[in-house]
């Protein structure tokens, strides 16, 4: 599969990314969940997605993308060391149980979407586990190899596209990915800075 991207790399953070389904229906990712009508003039709160009995995480900053089936899947954040995914078919209104995934996660956000005209699955993601994982103590708070993955499947599957970007300086934050398709290009802006210039000194001013 050939993508060509144009990447803009800008500090911001994008915490949550909105799906629209049919009947002009939108899903926003929240914290709790929650669902708006009417072009956003009034909100309703929906279902809450919980882990699995037993399993202590939090779930946030999910990402949400509508299904073949007419499902919607999201895929949220945790401190496992994995993604969580939750499904709902009734178009967000409720959710079902958590459970993990098998794609890798640093308790960072990502960013699904279907891109046309393939109608595959794109993941824009950390692709190692807890902070630090690969690249030893001192980047125990990094988030690092941010990449892009790939579903032929409806999100079954998942197969390595290519890597955005992968600095491995202490204290590096690549994070916060948000993807936007125009025409046949793929646009992805993310935030890209040092949590700390020196290990142990942390510091926003960068």
């Amino acid at each position: 599969m050939r993508v060509t991207l144009n990447v803009l790399q800008i500090s911001v953070e994008v915490r949550v990314t909105l799906a629209s389904l049919p009947a002009r229906r939108q899903v926003y990712p929240a914290h709790p969940q929650r669902g708006w009508e009417c072009e956003g003039s009034t909100w309703a709160a929906y279902g809450a997605i919980v882990a699995p009995p037993g399993v202590q995480t939090n779930l946030l900053e999910g990402s949400v993308v509508e299904l073949l089936t007419g499902a919607v899947l999201m895929l949220l954040r945790s401190n496992t060391g994995c993604l969580f995914e939750s499904i709902s078919m009734d178009k967000g209104k409720t959710w079902s149980m958590a459970a993990p995934s098998r794609l890798p996660n640093p308790n960072s956000k990502v960013h699904i979407m279907r891109i046309e005209p393939s109608g595959h699955l794109l993941l824009a993601f950390n692709n190692h586990k807890h902070t630090g994982a690969r690249r030893g103590a001192e980047c125990k708070s990094c988030r690092s190899d941010l990449e892009l993955a790939v579903s032929e499947d409806d999100g079954h599957t998942w197969q390595r596209l290519g890597v955005l970007d992968n600095e491995a300086a202490p204290g590096i934050r690549l994070h916060y990915p948000t993807m936007v398709q125009a025409k046949d290009k793929l646009v992805i802006v993310y935030s890209r800075f040092y949590l700390y210039k020196d290990p142990g000194l942390y510091s926003e001013a960068q």
